[in-house]
């Protein structure tokens, strides 16, 4: 697992604000703060700004997440009739620096230790810090400012990135200075769409290509408990380009098919098996034969999936069927035959 380091900062004046995203691969602050509107929710009030002090108190790398306390206050009027609304609250906030919840402090700290240092089963660090004159207390909001933060230290970018094509699928493998640390983002650009997606592995199948298609893979880290829409601390990228090959394979038919009965009037036929060659498969058609050797097929349907329901003219009836595959490339060649027994007196297929 990447070591996460999490620290006390100082951030100057004591105003909520939004968390500013870093660049990829550099080293990212993460601000661990109640935002302004749910700050205001709490305090009733918003008179010129809310003043709050941070103090995250524990980590829990397993799940994600930091515990710690948010100091809120807000004066509104001025001088001798200003009102100072104040509370203290409890908050959980996720590795990106998500707040998850909060809830009441009943028992507030009566002094922080600035000195305090904690750290988890994975080796992460939690402190925090004060700026301010001697004799700091965390009511004076104006002139000592108590901050912590997530600081994620650079992630080394992916390397040896390879992408081959495998049938209608693009396999992308590479190698990551950690594998446990955290969770690998692949970024798949094609004409006129983008993918983004996430594995825990040094591996992932690409499927459903188009042939002679250009596509750009990408591939970053992000630290541990961070989602796909995360971005802070995600590390730089790996990247290549490949040309999928055009569509000149065609697929083969599928290797097993089977049938059952749906009900007592129809017959569920299915497959599986079978190749699709280098380009997606997209449909397949069904020959009905009235018996194992008859040349000429009584009726052919074309259909998408992996089973079609099937009814008979009447009761008992036999019926062998085949089936083939298509891909851009064309038809594969007809399955061998099996045999179904369809109890139904529809005339449908």
């Amino acid at each position: 697992m990447r070591r996460l380091l999490l620290t006390g900062m100082v951030m100057g004046a004591g105003l909520v604000t939004s968390a500013s995203a870093t660049s990829a691969g550099a080293s990212t602050s993460i601000p661990l703060q109640i935002p302004l509107a749910t700050a205001a929710h709490i305090l009733g009030h918003n008179c010129h700004g809310i003043q709050q002090q941070d103090f995250a108190s524990t980590l829990d790398a397993e799940d994600g997440a930091v515990f710690g306390a948010v100091y809120l206050q807000t004066t509104c009027g001025l001088g001798s009739s200003a009102t100072v609304y104040r509370t203290w609250v409890s908050a959980r906030w996720s590795y990106s620096g998500g707040l998850e919840a909060i809830g009441p402090m009943f028992n507030p700290p009566s002094s922080i230790t600035t000195s305090a240092r904690h750290a988890d089963d994975f080796g992460n660090i939690l402190s925090d810090t004060v700026s301010g004159p001697s004799g700091c207390t965390v009511v004076a909001v104006a002139t000592c400012h108590y901050r912590a933060s997530l600081q994620f230290s650079a992630i080394p970018k992916p390397t040896h990135l390879a992408v081959q094509q495998s049938g209608d699928s693009l396999v992308a493998s590479w190698t990551s200075e950690d594998p446990g640390a955290g969770l690998n983002v692949v970024t798949v650009s094609m004409p006129g769409r983008v993918l983004r997606l996430t594995t825990a592995n040094e591996r992932i199948v690409i499927p459903g290509i188009v042939p002679g298609t250009r596509y750009s893979i990408k591939v970053s880290s992000l630290p541990l408990g961070h989602g796909v829409t995360d971005r802070e601390g995600e590390s730089e990228s790996a990247s290549t380009v490949i040309v999928s090959q055009p569509a000149t394979i065609v697929a083969t038919p599928p290797s097993s098919v089977s049938s059952d009965g749906a009900d007592s009037q129809r017959a569920r036929i299915s497959w599986s098996g079978g190749i699709s060659g280098n380009s997606q498969s997209d449909v397949q058609q069904i020959r009905f034969y009235s018996s194992a050797s008859s040349a000429t097929p009584v009726a052919t349907v074309t259909v998408s999936g992996t089973a079609h329901t099937c009814h008979a003219p009447s009761a008992g009836t036999h019926w062998w069927v085949s089936l083939r595959t298509h891909n851009q490339a064309g038809w594969s060649p007809w399955s061998g035959r099996v045999q179904v027994v369809v109890p139904s007196t529809s005339t449908d297929h």
